[in-house]
């Protein structure tokens, strides 16, 4: 995982406990919590579930460090690029 992948899921993972804390404690609705994150209120509800699961031992953004299905091929970069 690149190093700015790493600072911005150790910010996230802040930001999200202090929220959820928040949350917890009756002072943040779910949507409020949701629009502070800016996420869905279904995907607060995944991380919010994740949270209680695994901690943060998992990662915030389960996406991170994986390849993309769309990355396109090399070959088919550099056909695209070649001008």
């Amino acid at each position: 995982m690149k190093r700015e992948a790493r600072i911005i899921e150790g910010v996230m993972r802040m930001k999200f406990e202090e929220i959820y804390d928040r949350f917890q404690k009756g002072r943040l609705t779910t949507q409020e919590a949701a629009e502070l994150l800016g996420v869905s209120v279904s995907t607060f509800y995944r991380k919010r579930e994740r949270y209680r699961e695994e901690g943060f031992e998992g990662k915030y953004d389960r996406r991170l460090g994986k390849v993309s299905p769309h990355r396109a091929e090399d070959g088919e970069v550099r056909w695209v690029t070649k001008i």
